[in-house]
């Protein structure tokens, strides 16, 4: 479920297995999920499609650099690191998580200059 757009308390997000979309309030979120007895720090869990009810996980790459840069991907990126940021930054981490440093935020100003906002695809894919 890619991140299409990310605003100041929302994000809209495209369903890869329906196609359909929905605007999820930054509040329903948070980094880390529980696993039986851990915590996965990495992982963010999206709510599910309003639609099929298929269900994704985001996950920081620990990796701000990106093998294609301007690609998608690279992008999709992005996004993905500016909601962790985020996230943590509004105190919506799980318990036990130990967070990463943030992005600079002239990286993001630099790739998206008319706001947080992800070109429709070509085809490729957002990992």
């Amino acid at each position: 479920m890619p991140i299409t757009a990310f605003y100041d308390n929302t994000l809209t997000l495209h369903c890869a297995r329906c196609g359909g979309t929905q605007d999820v309030p930054l509040d329903l979120l948070v980094v880390g999920i529980l696993r039986e007895a851990t915590v996965e720090p990495l992982t963010i869990a999206l709510p599910p499609c309003p639609a099929c009810n298929g269900q994704e996980f985001l996950f920081h790459p620990q990796e701000y650099a990106h093998p294609h840069p301007g690609s998608y991907g690279h992008l999709h990126r992005l996004l993905v690191i500016a909601l962790y940021d985020r996230l943590v930054a509004l105190g919506k981490v799980q318990d036990g998580v130990t967070t990463l440093p943030p992005l600079d935020p002239a990286v993001l100003a630099d790739w998206f200059p008319e706001g947080l906002v992800l070109p429709m695809s070509t085809g490729e894919e957002a990992g």
